[in-house]
C-alpha cells in the first residue's frame, strides 16, 4: 500500500483536484491519500477566528466576507466535479460549514479565543477538501472510503503544536484501518484530537503537520513507499532567489535533509518524517502539476556508496572563533551552528541573531554548506571539486570543515562575495561537473 499526500495548492480548485483524481488513478496499488486544506483556507480560517473574537465595529463585516468565501469556495468546487453526488455532498459540505459558523457564534458573543477553540476552527479546511474529494472519487465510481483522522492521530494537549502519541497512534490506525479494508482510504493530514478518556477535543500538529500525518500513517501500516505531492519537481541543489539554474535531486539520504534544513532550506523537516525514516520507508517528493517527473527520492542509505554532491547552500551573517580549547559560554544554544574540534584547533560558529555573548573575538564570516554522500571516502575527489570553482579565488577561505556530518561539508568565508561562490557551485552542479 501506498501512502500519498496533497498539499494545500495541488488541492486548491475543482481543477486541480480532479489533476489528483487522475495521480490516483494511475496508481494501480492500494493507497491511503492524505489531503491538506485548500490553498490559503488555513490563512482565512485563521482570520475569522482572530476577528471572531475581535471587539471592533468592522470586525461583523470582515467575519461574514470570510465566512463568505470559504462558503463560496468549497460549494463551487462541489457544483464543477459532481452531478450524481452533487446534493449529498453538497448536504454534508453544508453541515460542516454551520458547525463553523456556530463556533464563530460562540467566539463572537464571549470575544474570547482559545487555543483549543482556534484548532477547532481550523481543522475545518482539511475536513471540506477531503470531504469533497471522497465525493469526487464516488462520481468516478472509485470506492473510496472517508476516515476521520481524528479518530486514529491521539495527540497530547498541546493545541496548535500537538505532538501525536504514537503508541495511540499505532493502535488505533491498525483498528481502523482494518475495520474498512479498502483500496482507497482518503483522510486528513494536520489534524488530531486530545482524547482524556473522558472528553475528545481537536488539535492541529502545527508546521508541518500534514507531513507527520502521513509520515506516521506510512510508518504504521508499512506502506511501501510515501508519495508527498507538492507544487515543485522535488528538492532543489540550490536556492533558486540566488541560483538562476537549478536541478531537481534525484536521490539524497535522511541526513542530507537534516543538514539542509538546519541551514535554513526550504524542505521537509526532518522530524516530521522521522516515523517513516525510522522505518526504513522511502519517501519521494513529487510535483502535482507535472506528474511524470520522478521527484527526489529520500533514502536513510546511499546506494552502492557513490561519491555524489547534490545541493549547496549558504547562510551569513555569522562569526566564527578558533582557539585552543573550549573555552566560550553561549546564553542561547540555537546561535550555534557547529562547535567542535577541527586541524587541533577548537572550531565555533555562530549566528548573529539575538547573539548574546561577548563577540569581540570573533571573525564575522559567511557559511556554505555542501552536502552529499560519501564525502569521508572521497576527500581527494572532493577538494578535486573545491579546486576547480574559480570564485574561491576572490575571497578569504577561513576554514573547511568536514566534522559537521557525515553528508555535508562547511566552508567559511571572510572576505568576498560568497554568493558568486554559491553560484558557480550550484551551475557545476546542474552541469554534472564533480
Amino acid at each position: 500500500m501506498n501512502v500519498m499526500k496533497f498539499g494545500g495548492s495541488s488541492v486548491a480548485n475543482a481543477d486541480e483536484m480532479m489533476n489528483v483524481l487522475n495521480i490516483i488513478n494511475n496508481v494501480a496499488d492500494s493507497k491511503v491519500v492524505v489531503l491538506s486544506a485548500c490553498k490559503g483556507i488555513t490563512d482565512k480560517l485563521e482570520q475569522l477566528a482572530i476577528i471572531s473574537a475581535d471587539k471592533t465595529e468592522n470586525s461583523n463585516n470582515q467575519k461574514e466576507n470570510i465566512l463568505n468565501y470559504i462558503k463560496n469556495h468549497h460549494i463551487n468546487i462541489l457544483n464543477s466535479t459532481l452531478k450524481n453526488y452533487l446534493i449529498t455532498a453538497t448536504k454534508e459540505v453544508k453541515c460542516l460549514l454551520n458547525d463553523l459558523e456556530d463556533i464563530v457564534l460562540g467566539i463572537s458573543f464571549l470575544k474570547e479565543l482559545t487555543s483549543a477553540t482556534l484548532d477547532t476552527i481550523l481543522s475545518f479546511g482539511e475536513l471540506l477538501s477531503t470531504t469533497i474529494f471522497h465525493f469526487i472519487c464516488k462520481e468516478h465510481q472509485l470506492n473510496s472510503v472517508f476516515l476521520d483522522a481524528r479518530n486514529f492521530i491521539y495527540t497530547n494537549d498541546n493545541y496548535n503544536e500537538a505532538v501525536p502519541i504514537l503508541e495511540q497512534c499505532s493502535q488505533n490506525i491498525k483498528e481502523e484501518f482494518n475495520r474498512v479494508k479498502s483500496d482507497l482510504i482518503i483522510t486528513q493530514g494536520f489534524i488530531g484530537s486530545y482524547n482524556n478518556g473522558i472528553t475528545k477535543k481537536t488539535t492541529t500538529l502545527g508546521r508541518g503537520g500534514s507531513d507527520y500525518s502521513v509520515a506516521i500513517i506510512g510508518a504504521i501500516i508499512n506502506a511501501e513507499e510515501i508519495q508527498i505531492w507538492t507544487d515543485v519537481d522535488g528538492i532543489l541543489s540550490a536556492d533558486p532567489r540566488y541560483c538562476c539554474h537549478t536541478r531537481t535531486i534525484k536521490q539524497m539520504s535522511f541526513n542530507e535533509i537534516k543538514d539542509l534544513s538546519f541551514w535554513g532550506a526550504k524542505v521537509l523537516h526532518p522530524k516530521t518524517i522521522l516515523p517513516a525514516i525510522e522505518k526504513n520507508i522511502n519517501i519521494r517528493i513529487l510535483n502535482t502539476f507535472n506528474p511524470t517527473n520522478e521527484g527526489t527520492l529520500i533514502t536513510t542509505d546511499n546506494e552502492n556508496n557513490l561519491f555524489r554532491i547534490n545541493s549547496v547552500i549558504a547562510k551569513e551573517n555569522c562569526i566564527l572563533s578558533i582557539s585552543n580549547k573550549k573555552s566560550i559560554e553561549y546564553n542561547n544554544n540555537e546561535n550555534v551552528l557547529y562547535s567542535g574540534y577541527c586541524n587541533r584547533k577548537y572550531i565555533t560558529l555562530l549566528c548573529k541573531n539575538n547573539l548574546k555573548v561577548d563577540i569581540g573575538d570573533f571573525i564575522d564570516c559567511s557559511v556554505i554548506c555542501i552536502s552529499g554522500a560519501n564525502f569521508s571516502n572521497n576527500l581527494y575527489k572532493f577538494i578535486n571539486f573545491l579546486s576547480s570553482i574559480k570564485s574561491l579565488e576572490d575571497v578569504e577561505v577561513l576554514q573547511l570543515i568536514f566534522e559537521f556530518s557525515f553528508s555535508s561539508v562547511l566552508l567559511v568565508i571572510g572576505r568576498g562575495e560568497v554568493h558568486k561562490v554559491v553560484y558557480e557551485i550550484s551551475e557545476k552542479l546542474v552541469n554534472n561537473e564533480h
